[in-house]
């Protein structure tokens, strides 16, 4: 096929977009993270900031800005560790690992969206993360739970008719 013989093909093809659906680079940034994943961010940063408030008392104000979002250039990492410490370690309400590292995510997710580098003690909380797993681990199995990275093999009653 010769390239003349292409040509009317591509141009139909190109004619059928319709230019209203012309995108953005923003809007192909927001679309390299699923639907989900971006509703579940927006959870982490709404709880992280409900946590904020409630434990920082008068000082929150100052880690906000005046749209009420997280005021990036003051927040400090340590509050996100002091965060994810008493997450950890919270006998009534613990949560998982996986969830706390959720939370990291949307958090670099915000700076990526700001424009800004993540600072490196946030990036550097791999060793923390390590001990939080740990830690879950060995509270799993004195409690007799199964470990959860392990496969459990399907019931007898499954195979049975």
């Amino acid at each position: 096929m010769s390239a003349s013989q292409t040509e009317p093909a591509a141009r139909a093809v190109h004619d059928s977009i319709p230019e209203s659906t012309e995108l953005d680079e923003e809007a192909l940034k927001k679309a390299s993270k699923a639907l989900s994943t971006q509703q579940a961010y927006r959870c982490c940063i709404s709880g992280l900031s409900k946590r904020l408030h409630r434990t920082q008392g008068k000082k929150a104000g100052r880690l906000f800005d005046s749209s009420g979002g997280l005021n990036l250039s003051v927040f400090s990492p340590q509050c996100f560790v002091d965060f994810l410490v008493a997450h950890s370690v919270d006998k009534a309400t613990p949560l998982r690992p996986s969830t706390l590292s959720t939370y990291r995510s949307a958090l670099k997710d915000l700076f990526r969206q700001r424009g800004l580098t993540p600072p490196t003690r946030l990036k550097g909380t791999k060793r923390l993360f390590s001990g939080i797993k740990r830690k879950q681990a060995e509270e799993d199995l004195a409690d007799g739970a199964p470990p959860t990275a392990v496969k459990q093999p399907l019931p007898f009653s499954t195979y049975a008719d």
